[in-house]
């Protein structure tokens, strides 16, 4: 697992391929740092509390990951709030 410290601030976003999903679209460069293009495991903070997930690849070269339900909870944020995430760990082998 590599270590990294990149850090963004963006807006949670309606995830349109769930219904009342959400996810967080990592801003272009963000995802330019990453090691692989592929779907990878990701130690992140959000909002100063730590999560582990999958973060995976869109068609345009940038990467998202779902904010499942324990997220939202945790967070108590919603589509349209505001996170601050900072990506601690990448694990760069595909998930299988």
């Amino acid at each position: 697992m590599a270590r990294y410290k990149l850090t963004f601030t963006t807006t949670i976003a309606p995830d349109r391929q769930s219904s009342g999903g959400m996810i967080v679209v990592l801003e272009r460069n963000v995802s330019a740092s990453l090691p692989t293009r592929d779907q990878c495991d990701a130690e992140l903070l959000i909002d100063n509390q730590l999560f582990n997930t999958a973060v995976l690849p869109t068609r345009d070269d940038t990467h998202y990951f779902i904010v499942d339900e324990a997220m939202q909870q945790a967070l108590g944020k919603g589509v349209g709030d505001t996170v601050a995430v900072e990506i601690a760990h990448i694990h760069a082998a595909p998930i299988e």
